[in-house]
């Protein structure tokens, strides 16, 4: 049976609605640097980009890996 999980959409006309995907489709995420850092999730079909961070989509999904924290330099 499929998961769907329950996401914010990025992308316009439709930004800042629910967005419910099929999880069990996705094949790829990332940060998306050429869009203002957000998540960016592909599947065969489709792709989408969430509000939601990088850590947080993580979470949803049900994966253990989180972004590392930026290290700061101590002068």
């Amino acid at each position: 049976m499929a998961k769907f999980v329950v996401f914010t959409n990025a992308n316009p006309p439709f930004e800042g609605t629910d967005i419910v995907i099929n999880v069990d489709s996705i094949i790829t995420i990332y940060k998306d640097l050429t869009a203002d850092n957000k998540v960016s999730l592909w599947s065969k079909e489709n792709f989408w980009h969430v509000e939601e961070d990088f850590n947080t989509v993580m979470e949803r999904l049900g994966l253990d890996y989180r972004e590392k924290p930026e290290k700061k330099e101590v002068n």
